[in-house]
């Protein structure tokens, strides 16, 4: 029996979208307030919000979705190879930079950011947003699933612009970014597992 609950959002792809990714961020931005106490402290508080928005979601939006962390991609050596090339090319391009700006150092910090980033992320914009789509799996409906997500991903990146002050700069991420989606929300189509996309964006931002 079909356990899936009709939400009248949600029967409108792009606007469950974009109120998920918002109900997200609202999440994490409150999670932030662990930064009064540390730094790892916010980035904890992040990666555990992002537990929970997993399972509000499942039990809220989609009890019939078991796939959201499942490990079983780890046997499908077209997936492994293909999160092998995005990595690889990864080290290749960032490894590039690094020999010509030299290496910063490492610490726990660095590494719960990235991993705070890259799990809340994928979270956000691949397991919460594509699963709404009821239809996804349908070979004549994929595309959006791709596509919408990726875009939204990657304008959300825009606010480099409040960084770098450059418009140039933070277009390049936008693109940069919406490709990435695109991989990271095929991945997830593919697997049904948000783990594949958190652990290459996880490594992405922590050689970034």
């Amino acid at each position: 029996m079909n356990t899936k609950r009709n939400h009248p959002v949600l029967q409108h792809p792009l606007l469950a979208m974009v109120l998920l990714m918002c109900y997200g961020f609202t999440l994490t931005t409150l999670a932030n307030i662990a930064g009064l106490i540390s730094d790892e402290a916010s980035s904890c508080a992040i990666i555990l919000v992002g537990v929970l928005m997993l399972v509000i979601h499942k039990h809220w939006f989609r009890p019939e979705f078991k796939g959201n962390v499942s490990t079983t991609f780890a046997e499908n050596k077209t997936v492994l190879l293909c999160m092998a090339v995005f990595l690889g090319f990864d080290v290749v391009t960032i490894g590039a930079e690094y020999f010509v700006c030299g290496f910063t150092g490492f610490s726990v910090g660095l590494l719960l950011t990235a991993l705070c980033a890259g799990f809340s992320e994928e979270v956000i914009c691949r397991a919460l947003t594509i699963s709404t789509m009821s239809s996804y799996k349908d070979k004549n409906t994929i595309w959006p699933a791709l596509i919408l997500p990726a875009i939204l991903f990657g304008l959300i990146h825009f606010a480099t612009i409040l960084k770098s002050g450059s418009f140039a700069s933070a277009l390049t991420t936008v693109i940069s970014a919406a490709v990435a989606g695109v991989f990271f929300a095929a991945l997830y189509l593919r697997t049904g597992s948000v783990l594949p996309s958190a652990l290459l964006h996880f490594l992405h931002d922590l050689l970034a």
